[in-house]
Parts: structure tokens; C-alpha cells; sequence
């Protein structure tokens, strides 16, 4: 749609590709192997952002249990419990915020029977969880 295309500055007319290896070739391997764990450690505590990060319950590629490994090991506090939400009266998942000692906090979201790319398996689920995000409900 054009006026999507306006509204995010898009020139031309570009063909989309789901991957492009002519973005990620301009990656180093060293980049690509680097962690993010300083970076969303920075944005979480001092940031002043609101972060959520959403996973899907059957990613094979970046599973769950990593996700929450990561995310327990940085020693936040929980501000809110994991507590379930529903799309079209079915369990959508899980959520819960955690809170950094500088006050700063973080999401966590699991899509259930989503894959790696969420919006692509659980297209109802995604669009739920991102409104409920963007909207504030989930603060």
C-alpha cells in the first residue's frame, strides 16, 4: 500500500525478500557471533525504554528455554508474574515484566505453537501480543 510506504519512507518500489543476503553479508563474522546480552543489559537498566521481547513456544531456531535461561540469569526482579492471555478463546501464552535495579524493565512474551517467525505461524497471536504491548495494556 502506498500510504504504508510513505508513512515508513519507503522510495521506489523495492521487492521484499523474507531474507536478504545482501543485508546480511554486510555483517563480519564477528558481529554476528558477538552477544546482545551487553547491549539489552545498557537498554533495560539505564535506556528508559519499554522492551518486550516475544518468543514462540516451538522455535527450533531460537527455542524458549534459552530465551528464559538468559533472561533468569540477569537477576531481575519480577514485577509482574507469568499470567496467561487469550486470542480468539484460545491460551495465546504467557507474560510477564521484570524490572532492573535502576528501574528500567523488560517483557517476556511466549506466543504458544509459534515458530521463529511468529507472525508468519501465529499471525492472530502476534497481532494480540504487539497491540496489547503498543497500546500500554501491557506496560
Amino acid at each position: 500500500r502506498e500510504d504504508v510506504q510513505a508513512a515508513i519512507h519507503v522510495r521506489g518500489h523495492p521487492q521484499w525478500l523474507e531474507c536478504s543476503d545482501n543485508v546480511s553479508n554486510l555483517y563480519t563474522v564477528e558481529s554476528q557471533r558477538a552477544s546482545m546480552v551487553p547491549v539489552y543489559r545498557e537498554l533495560v537498566e539505564h535506556g528508559g525504554l519499554r522492551i518486550m521481547i516475544y518468543s514462540g513456544t516451538a522455535d527450533s531456531i531460537c527455542p524458549l528455554q534459552g530465551l528464559q535461561r538468559w533472561i533468569w540469569s540477569q537477576n531481575y526482579s519480577i514485577a509482574e508474574d507469568w499470567v496467561p492471555y487469550v486470542v480468539g478463546g484460545q491460551s495465546g501464552g504467557f507474560t510477564t515484566k521484570l524490572t532492573a535495579a535502576g528501574g528500567g524493565g523488560i517483557r517476556v512474551t511466549t506466543v504458544t505453537g509459534a515458530g521463529h517467525m511468529v507472525p508468519s505461524t501465529k499471525p492472530e497471536a502476534a497481532a494480540h501480543v504487539l497491540r496489547q504491548f503498543l497500546s500500554g495494556a501491557w506496560a
